[in-house]
């Protein structure tokens, strides 16, 4: 086990969490690390990692949904399209 002093180790970003992975997979070859503790730690990273890309995506749509104009919870048109001069549509 690691000592109660062991400060935490932010996990913000994909790097940050391969950081701690590839940490935890030296002290459990050290034996300074129970497997089921690292086991567990494996179990949320890859929780935490598909949270983050979720929350990337969420980042990206509200992006484009600005760009687009689109308002959420209302229905808008992607696209609004004027026809030009002279063009009867």
């Amino acid at each position: 086990m690691l000592p109660q002093e062991t400060p935490d180790i932010p996990l913000r970003n994909t790097h940050q969490v391969v950081t701690l992975l590839s940490e935890s997979i030296n002290h459990v070859r050290r034996g300074q690390l129970d497997p089921r503790v690292a086991n567990a730690v494996g179990y949320l990273s890859g929780i935490l990692l598909k949270a983050l890309e979720q929350g990337r995506t969420e980042e990206r749509l509200s992006h484009l949904e600005a760009v687009l104009g689109c308002n959420k919870g209302a229905e808008a048109e992607v696209f609004h399209f004027v026809p030009a001069k002279g063009v009867q549509t």
